[in-house]
C-alpha cells in the first residue's frame, strides 16, 4: 500500500509528540476504533475526521492520503511493540514447539489493555485480506513475526504451504476476534464466559489445535 513518509513515533515510543504528530495519532486511533467497531468498508474518511473532532473532512486526506494508507499507518504504529514482545518471548527458545509459537503470537495481544482496539482491527483486516501476511507492511521490520513463520514452516513441513498459510489465518482470526470480544465484554459489563486465566488457556489450546490438529508437534 502506498503511503506518505512516517512522521509519528510508534506506539512503543515514549518520545513527546509535536502538535502535528498529536493530531495524526488522534486521527489514527479514532480510525482504528471505528474500523474495529464497524468494519473498514463501513467507515468513511469523513466519519473518522468528524469522530475525532475535526470539522474539515479533508483532514484525513491531508495527513494520510487514502484509506489504504491509513490502514498501513495503523499497522506501522502498533506492530513494533507487538513484534518486540514476540522477539522477547522467543529469545531463549532454540527449537520451538507449536505451543510456544502460539504463546508468542497471542501473548502481546492478551497483554493489551481493554481500551485498545487493535485486536478487533486485526480481526477485521485479516478477514478481508488474502493472507495474514498482508497485515504486515513491507517497510516495517518484524523479526518476531518472521521467526514465527519460519518455525511454523519447520514444524509443519509435511503440510502444503497453502495449508500452513490457511491454518495461520484461521488461528489469527480466532485470536483477534476472541480477544476483541473479551475486551468488549470487559468494557461494557457484559458477562464473562470464563475467568481470565481459563480464557487464555482455552484460546491458546484452540489456536494450537488449529495449527496442528493432530497435536504431534506441540511438545
Amino acid at each position: 500500500m502506498a503511503t506518505r513518509a512516517r512522521t509519528i513515533p510508534t506506539a512503543a515510543s515514549d518520545a513527546p509528540l509535536s502538535p502535528r504528530q498529536r493530531t495524526k495519532v488522534e486521527l489514527l486511533l479514532t480510525a482504528e476504533r471505528l474500523f474495529a467497531e464497524q468494519g473498514p468498508e463501513n467507515v468513511t474518511l469523513r466519519q473518522i475526521a468528524t469522530a475525532a473532532g475535526y470539522a474539515n473532512p479533508a483532514t484525513i486526506q491531508y495527513h494520510f492520503g487514502t484509506k489504504d494508507a491509513l490502514f498501513s499507518e495503523i499497522i506501522r504504529y502498533r506492530l513494533p511493540a507487538i513484534d518486540a514482545r514476540r522477539v522477547e518471548l522467543l529469545a531463549d527458545q532454540e527449537e520451538t514447539t507449536i505451543e510456544q509459537l502460539v504463546e508468542a503470537i497471542a501473548r502481546p495481544y492478551l497483554e493489551l489493555p481493554p481500551s485498545n482496539h487493535y485486536p478487533a482491527f486485526v480481526g477485521r483486516m485479516v478477514s478481508r485480506l488474502d493472507s495474514v501476511e498482508d497485515v504486515y507492511d513491507a517497510s516495517t521490520p518484524h523479526p518476531g513475526g518472521e521467526r514465527i513463520r519460519a518455525d511454523l514452516d519447520r514444524l509443519l513441513a509435511d503440510e502444503e504451504p497453502d495449508v500452513r498459510a490457511a491454518r495461520l489465518n484461521f488461528a489469527t482470526i480466532l485470536m483477534a476476534h476472541a480477544i476483541a470480544d473479551r475486551r468488549n465484554r470487559q468494557s461494557t459489563g457484559r458477562p464473562m464466559l470464563l475467568g481470565e486465566k481459563r480464557f487464555e488457556q482455552e484460546l491458546l489450546q484452540s489456536m494450537a489445535s488449529i495449527l496442528d490438529p493432530g497435536g504431534a508437534r506441540t511438545r
